[in-house]
């Protein structure tokens, strides 16, 4: 297709280290890890193709934060913890959905 695939790489590689060092001041480490991680592995559990795996898992994080931040200000809770603990939740129903029954 001409395009030049090492620089599309280096370009990616680069926005995703600056995404990720500027959360991680932010929010906090551990919290920008899980939600690099849990959303990725939720969406693998049940997408085909690395598309389907790419667009559900960002759905699932875009989920998973606003249900977070939306229980964390009504329980008055640390919204990242509580975003953290609804994407395990998530990952835990959705292994178990897959065990049990293959797909949901």
């Amino acid at each position: 297709m001409g395009i030049d695939g090492r620089a599309l790489n280096l370009a990616f590689s680069f926005l995703v280290a600056i995404t990720v060092s500027v959360a991680a001041k932010t929010i906090g480490s551990p919290i920008v890890s899980s939600l690099m991680v849990i959303p990725v592995i939720c969406a693998m559990q049940f997408a085909r193709s690395y598309r389907g795996t790419l667009l559900l898992s960002i759905a699932l994080s875009l989920a998973f934060v606003h249900a977070g931040l939306a229980v964390s200000y009504h329980q008055n809770l640390r919204p990242g913890s509580v975003i953290v603990l609804i994407a395990v939740l998530a990952l835990s129903v959705a292994m178990l959905a897959k065990r049990r029954w293959g797909y949901l």
